[in-house]
């Protein structure tokens, strides 16, 4: 009879612990829901599981893309300006020995070079040999150099410009024909020029 309300309190103590664990219970499972986004689905959380080199992977892939399509434009911009560098440059010309600038064999011509060869000096002669050149005028105006050079070019001579410098400090730009080697070709070219009303000087280099 003692024993019963020794037991009474040990009961309710149990009933209380039972009520604070299942309160804790339901309010860590209040929290750990608060904590979960609204609106996210199980397949959201598997994405976010996967693994980090996937993902490493997939952004290489989003950010080598564009690099390589840039790229791609460039070389297609650069073949076109070179396309367009091909139409705006003309052909090089290529003309008969008969109408060269100096004497020799065919070559291209271009805007360059004929500057270069127009105001070549005298080609020189073979080593211990004697060469003529046949002097047809010294202008002081290149125009009108070019002029007399064009004149005996339309005759089939061979002519080109030689610019020197004069005692008077001017430069004169002297039209020559040859280089002759032998009496019979320097012949028949005065008497070309004579038929034509050209003056001329001989003009002799050694070798």
């Amino acid at each position: 009879m003692v024993s019963g309300p020794q037991s009474e309190p040990h009961s309710n103590r149990l009933f209380v612990l039972a009520l604070g664990l299942l309160v804790g219970f339901v309010i860590g499972f209040v929290v750990l829901l608060s904590r979960i986004p609204v609106g996210m689905s199980s397949s959201d959380i598997t994405a976010s599981q996967v693994s980090p080199n996937a993902v490493s992977n997939r952004f290489q892939f989003y950010s080598l893309l564009p690099e390589q399509t840039i790229a791609q434009e460039e070389k297609v911009e650069q073949k076109e300006k070179e396309a367009a560098v091909r139409e705006v440059v003309p052909a090089a010309k290529v003309i008969p020995p008969a109408t060269r600038v100096v004497p020799g064999s065919v070559q291209s011509l271009t805007a360059r070079s004929l500057a270069a060869e127009s105001y070549a000096e005298i080609p020189p002669a073979n080593i211990g040999r004697e060469s003529y050149f046949l002097q047809a005028g010294n202008y002081l105006n290149a125009e009108d150099a070019e002029k007399s050079r064009a004149a005996l070019l339309l005759l089939g001579m061979e002519a080109f410009i030689v610019a020197r410098g004069e005692s008077n400090g001017t430069i004169g730009h002297r039209v020559r024909i040859g280089p002759f080697y032998d009496q019979a070709r320097i012949n028949s070219a005065k008497e070309r020029l004579k038929r034509n009303g050209i003056n001329y000087k001989l003009i002799r280099v050694t070798g």
